[in-house]
């Protein structure tokens, strides 16, 4: 069984475009499939440079369908939220992201659009093939806040520990 890569710098390739008959050829979709199940917390998604073939496939799990990837790219977005996200490849950490509710993605050489969660997973792996890390789009919602200070979200909890964003 494939085992999530953790090495940040290895995960900073720029992934090279893949064929379909390629994916087929080693059982990629299974394999990353298999992966999450194994991760450390449930994910919905695993790109194929997570498991050390750094060519632009992924596999996403959205409303209990499976979804690939295939040299996939974003033709247009709009509508920028702020999410708290996490990786696979980067164990118990979680990231206060800006990601687009909608976009038009090619993917197969075929038009897709998707919003909100499914567009922020698209966006996570899409990520994932340039080299792209989520921790390069951390961002802080609330620039003013120190990290000890009380989140403004109303949780009552430090900002540091707040998974409300």
């Amino acid at each position: 069984m494939d085992k999530i890569i953790t090495d940040i710098n290895f995960l900073r390739q720029i992934c090279q475009p893949t064929t379909r008959q390629w994916v087929e050829e080693h059982n990629l979709k299974d394999r990353l499939l298999a992966a999450v199940k194994n991760a450390w917390t449930p994910g919905t998604g695993l790109s194929a440079i997570q498991i050390g073939l750094p060519v632009k496939f992924a596999v996403y799990v959205f409303n209990k369908k499976e979804n690939i990837l295939l040299n996939p790219k974003i033709i247009a977005q709009d509508s920028a939220h702020y999410i708290k996200e996490g990786c696979l490849s980067i164990p118990n950490k979680w990231f206060n992201t800006l990601r687009y509710n909608h976009i038009t993605f090619e993917s197969d050489e075929q038009m897709f659009s998707a919003d909100s969660v499914e567009a922020w997973i698209i966006q996570h792996e899409i990520d994932h093939m340039n080299g792209i890390l989520c921790i390069d789009r951390q961002v802080n919602p609330y620039p003013q806040l120190g990290r000890n200070d009380l989140c403004k979200c109303g949780s009552g909890k430090k900002y540091k520990y707040c998974h409300l964003l």
